[in-house]
């Protein structure tokens, strides 16, 4: 497979790196789902809330959101 991955981290840029197709099958194993989650008898049965952090500040000095 030609598929090349850019990666930028805490710790510099990595360009062109290359993926074995090997890893790649593993990662699509990882990302499989468990199990089935149930589906909700009525809407607004069942929620879920989040946090997503690590955003740019805003000028009140926030830098996460809920979802």
């Amino acid at each position: 497979l030609g598929i090349e991955l850019y990666v930028s981290g805490q710790h510099g840029y990595w360009a062109s790196m290359r993926i074995e197709p090997d890893l790649i099958s593993r990662i699509k194993e990882a990302q499989k789902e468990d199990n089935k989650l149930d589906i909700p008898v009525w809407k607004w049965d069942e929620i879920s809330m989040d946090f997503v952090t690590g955003l740019p500040q805003t000028q009140r000095r926030h830098d996460a959101i809920w979802v």
